[in-house]
């Protein structure tokens, strides 16, 4: 392990400059990356670092080390005077051997930050069964911290969770395929069934347009995402305020055919309903 320096910019050392910066909720929201315009503040913010195109759709690990320097020393200063708070703070990593011979660094390197988001990814697909219980439970996610090739699957996973959260986000934002009622607004998602998408990234997805929304809008609205499959449908929800999250809890609860999942209204202000097929939950 080694102590370091660490930005609250998702997966930074596994991705690219663009990629990092746009699947940052504090930076794809506050430039409304949905935009046009968005994309063009993005690549202002670009210019103002000094950086070539080139150099941002590069992978970090291939970026020449004072690039990534003088990323490091600006990258707060200049995210500032757009508006966007990035956080610098303590870290350590744990370093692997690296056997890319593409890559710039000799070790692979994963901070605790990193491990973070793959272990929320590896657990989501445990909870969902999209990896085999059989051989993993939720003790043995400790055991990724030792083992290189579960390290980069998660990491993979949690990246390709969040690139369907922006993407899909930009296409209900700027096509306006979402519903505006009086208390929240909400959106149906279809003919997904070919995709693994997990609760989680659902509600990530929720909770994204829930932001995304105030910042268009400037109105306080909960958001809900309905994602219609063959035989049920998936509810999440996510909320401003943690009451009105227990409010709506309370009176599904009553339902006894409603099932609720990983809901969480203290802490990330989330539900996750499953209705079975011809069931409708009144909220």
């Amino acid at each position: 392990f080694k102590k370091t320096k660490d930005f609250s910019i998702f997966l930074l050392r596994h991705s690219s400059l663009l990629d990092a910066l746009v699947n940052t909720p504090s930076f794809s929201l506050k430039f409304r990356l949905w935009k046009h315009s968005g994309i063009l503040k993005l690549s202002q913010f670009f210019n103002r670092l000094g950086f070539s195109f080139s150099e941002i759709k590069n992978s970090w690990v291939r970026l020449k080390p004072k690039v990534k320097e003088y990323f490091k020393r600006h990258i707060v200063k200049h995210a500032k005077y757009f508006g966007v708070n990035v956080t610098k703070m303590n870290s350590f990593t744990k370093i692997f051997n690296s056997l890319n011979i593409y890559e710039t660094d000799k070790f692979y390197k994963v901070s605790n930050i990193d491990f973070v988001f793959l272990a929320k990814s590896m657990f989501d697909l445990i909870i969902n069964k999209k990896i085999n219980l059989v051989k993993t439970s939720y003790w043995k996610i400790y055991d990724i911290i030792s083992d290189l090739k579960a390290i980069k699957y998660g990491i993979r996973n949690a990246k390709k969770s969040q690139n369907f959260v922006n993407k899909m986000g930009r296409i209900i934002i700027s096509k306006k395929t979402y519903i505006n009622e009086i208390f929240f607004r909400y959106s149906f998602l279809q003919n997904l069934s070919n995709i693994n998408l997990t609760h989680t990234t659902l509600r990530n997805l929720s909770f994204y347009l829930m932001l995304a929304f105030y910042q268009k809008f400037q109105q306080k609205k909960a958001f809900f995402v309905i994602m219609q499959l063959k035989n049920q449908s998936i509810i999440t929800g996510s909320f401003f305020n943690n009451e009105e999250c227990k409010k709506i809890k309370e009176k599904l609860i009553l339902d006894k055919n409603i099932v609720i999942e990983n809901s969480d209204c203290n802490n990330s202000k989330t539900l996750i309903l499953i209705l079975n097929k011809g069931q409708e939950a009144d909220l």
